[in-house]
């Protein structure tokens, strides 16, 4: 009988012992994350991609998870709000996910439009159909720099001023209607790519030409070379500072296809490559302080750290318009997704949507953000008849 309890008990002991090591394996093999919101009401849904969704009520929750990159979601009524974290084994983890209320969209014309600038008396913008530049009062719409005709596409500098380029791949800049070559000395317009060349809001112009980049400081400067490059076939991107990036968009993604590296030149810093993974880049965007880009390459959309030369957050609800990334300021960026239109925090990771939308956006870059908060973009019509007007919105 001793003998028969002393084999329970030790039977007993290993169970013991057993569930005690399972138990701690899963707690020290696990992390937990705890989500908060800013409503109460919200439905909170934690995915690891593939598997299936757990689900976290009253705007707040923990949860011990394996370790992996977790989507987060949060949605109340029309709200949305979206985010990628991370699950450390041994960690906890917090995150706290905003929603946001929908923005106010107004309609400030029925037209076809692209690249809308606002001024006093109403906006000025691309008619799409006519190729020609295009001024509404709210009552009336009048074409305006009549002798520029047609434009392919156009970039603001002011209401007044702008680079504009020709359907042949001339670029020129306009003042009041009257056109120059972009740079001094240049009787006739210079031809570039339209995907080898970025402007920004002060007049800086980089380009791709004969396998080099130059720059022109200002309208009518002098251009000169900062960089040579293997081929033509690069693209530019521009900070509202001067910082260039400079990455290959050659044809196909393979393996088999050696691209050279990207390229950053800051203008605070020497020049340096990019890594690997970013030797080919179809669309990139950099915030104004040249410390972040939004990128697309090989079908995906991300983030890179420019000032710390490493990847950065990630965008949760990927772009289906890869190229509509317009930075607001240097920590947000809208984009579309589908018929939605995604404001991204870049110091939280989190998109939250702002705005659906009729038709189909115009333009790669469809957004026009002034320096006090107001948007401006165009849709084409949908199948539906829907959309084809100008649309404005303040965030």
């Amino acid at each position: 009988m001793n003998q028969t309890r002393k084999i329970i008990y030790a039977l007993i002991a290993v169970v013991m012992v057993a569930v005690i090591f399972s138990i701690s394996y899963y707690y020290l093999s696990t992390g937990t994350i705890t989500v908060t919101t800013n409503d109460t009401k919200s439905l909170i849904t934690v995915t690891l991609p593939g598997a299936k969704p757990h689900n976290l009520s009253h705007g707040h929750g923990t949860i011990r998870l394996a370790p992996g990159k977790y989507v987060v979601d949060v949605t109340v009524g029309d709200k949305e709000s979206t985010a990628i974290t991370q699950v450390t084994r041994g960690k906890k983890t917090s995150v706290n996910i905003t929603l946001m209320s929908p923005v106010v969209v107004d309609t400030k014309g029925d037209y076809t439009a692209k690249s809308i600038i606002p001024d006093a008396t109403g906006v000025t913008f691309l008619n799409s159909p006519f190729k020609q530049l295009f001024h509404y009062d709210g009552t009336t719409a009048v074409v305006v720099w009549p002798d520029i005709y047609p434009v392919a596409a156009i970039y603001w500098l002011s209401a007044n001023t702008a680079y504009v380029l020709n359907p042949d791949g001339s670029l020129q800049y306009v003042i009041d209607g009257h056109a120059t070559g972009p740079t001094a000395g240049q009787d006739t317009p210079q031809s570039i790519p339209p995907q080898s060349f970025a402007i920004n809001a002060h007049g800086k112009l980089a380009a791709v030409t004969n396998q080099s980049v130059e720059v022109v400081d200002q309208p009518g400067a002098t251009p000169h070379v900062v960089a040579s490059l293997p081929s033509s076939s690069w693209g530019v991107a521009l900070s509202e500072r001067g910082d260039i990036l400079l990455y290959d968009t050659s044809e196909g993604v393979e393996k088999t296809i050696k691209h050279s590296k990207s390229r950053y030149l800051p203008i605070d810093g020497k020049p340096r490559e990019l890594p690997d993974a970013l030797s080919y880049i179809s669309s990139a965007t950099i915030s104004g302080d040249g410390t972040h880009m939004i990128y697309t390459a090989d079908g995906s959309t991300g983030v890179y750290d420019l000032k710390a030369n490493a990847p950065g957050v990630s965008i949760a609800l990927q772009p289906t318009h890869p190229g509509s990334a317009a930075w607001v300021g240097n920590t947000k960026a809208l984009y579309a997704q589908g018929t939605s239109i995604w404001l991204f925090d870049l110091a939280s990771s989190t998109s939250a949507k702002i705005s659906n939308i009729s038709g189909s956006l115009t333009v790669d870059r469809p957004f026009t953000v002034t320096s006090d908060g107001q948007i401006y973009f165009g849709t084409d019509p949908a199948t539906d008849g829907s959309g084809g007007q100008i649309y404005h919105f303040k965030l």
